[in-house]
């Protein structure tokens, strides 16, 4: 999605994007991906100021990996210049060491320490306890989940321990390790009752970390531990994750239970309600299966393949075209990202139908009909399937 919503920002502002802003100007701007995008090459550019590029960087909605490397470059070629001015907290913690702020413990937030010591997880059995346990005492009250992560990280057995833990620490803790560590970790045996205890805990983070480790070209081991476990209390995407994981281990009556479960509390997604009908299909070859399938009212390929399969016409109804746009040019500016955010956000917001055409009236162009076909999908998401024809009059399409 967020691809999606980038890609879209440079279709819409392609000589816009050449535009430049001063400060003031961004200030103005609407918070949002496209003001943090400005924001970043403002940040870049070598005529910014450290000093402006700070403030500039406080302005972001989104502090990314882009706009954070932006800002510590920013900070290491000014260093000589400006050697009393300091980056951004979530910047200068984590290239101060730890024996620095240990020397002046009481004069550092809670917040640049917890930052710090994430920092250098990775890197835990390279740091002195006399140097991590002041620090990690200082933060134990206000971030319990990092001290719980370091405790783990101290104990004789690491796997044991974390497997102990909640499904928050857990995954806490999987997220800040490097690579090589989880491979170490995870070759260890897996307690299966602690793994069901987690699993059904059905903590976000967690079954993320679930997904990503099905899918991981390795830690073997885990997923073998996933196969003998059984999650019973999950969302969608688990059960359908946990149902590939069984498939892929050959074990079919399984993957269908994951299945049916992830179909069973699906809400308000069609796409994963269709996706885990249709691996039911797969599993259990039933006909009525791919019935069912075949009267969703949502346009996917698994509904699309249903319908093609039984030969039956699907309930969605499809838009390649819409009719009577205007040939001349738009009133509004299609290639201002920032009037078109603005003008997106009043326009879905609007509950009444009458307000929301009226509001319309100004995209009825041909060449604003990608906007305009934006916000009616937006409106009619589910219901109405809008595909427009590429090249209109230029190809055929058959």
């Amino acid at each position: 999605m967020r691809f999606f919503i980038l890609f879209f920002i440079g279709a819409l502002g392609v000589s816009f994007s050449q535009t430049e802003f001063n400060l003031k100007d961004l200030e103005k701007k609407p918070t949002g991906i496209v003001r943090d995008y400005y924001l970043w090459r403002y940040i870049s550019d070598k005529k910014t100021t450290l000093e402006n590029a700070k403030k500039a960087y406080e302005l972001t909605q989104n502090k990314n990996n882009a706009l954070q490397k932006a800002m510590q470059e920013k900070g290491s070629d000014n260093a000589e210049k400006n050697p009393d001015v300091k980056l951004p907290e979530d910047i200068y913690c984590k290239q101060i060491t730890l024996e620095s702020i240990l020397e002046e413990l009481d004069t550092f937030q809670n917040s640049c320490i917890a930052i710090a010591l994430k920092s250098k997880i990775r890197d835990l059995d390279k740091i002195p306890l006399q140097t991590l346990k002041p620090l990690q005492i200082k933060i134990k009250e206000a971030y319990p989940v990092l001290y719980e992560e370091l405790e783990i990280l101290q104990s004789k057995h690491v796997s044991a321990s974390l497997f102990k833990a909640n499904a928050q620490v857990f995954s806490a803790l999987f997220n800040h390790l490097s690579y090589e560590k989880k491979l170490q970790i995870f070759e260890e045996r897996i307690p299966i009752k602690e793994l069901n205890r987690l699993l059904d805990e059905n903590y976000p983070a967690f079954n993320r970390l679930i997904y990503q480790v099905i899918l991981d070209p390795k830690l073997d081991h885990f997923k073998d531990a996933l196969a003998k476990s059984n999650a019973t209390h999950s969302n969608a995407q688990t059960f359908f994750i946990l149902g590939i994981n069984e498939i892929l281990r050959k074990k079919t009556s399984k993957a269908l239970k994951y299945f049916e479960r992830s179909e069973a509390v699906v809400k308000d997604d069609d796409f994963s309600k269709d996706r885990a009908i249709f691996w039911q299909y797969l599993a259990s070859k039933k006909k009525k299966t791919l019935e069912s399938l075949s009267q969703s009212p949502a346009l996917n390929l698994y509904s699309l393949y249903a319908s093609r399969k039984l030969k039956t016409t699907p309930s969605y109804r499809i838009i390649s075209r819409i009719q009577n746009l205007s040939q001349e040019d738009p009133p509004f500016d299609t290639h201002d990202p920032f009037l078109w955010q603005i003008f997106k956000e009043k326009t879905l917001s609007l509950k009444d139908e009458g307000a929301f055409n009226a509001m319309l009236k100004s995209l009825y162009y041909e060449k604003s009909a990608p906007e305009l076909t934006y916000l009616l999908s937006q409106r009619n998401k589910d219901k109405i399937y809008y595909y427009l024809s590429p090249y209109e009059g230029i190809i055929e399409w058959q």
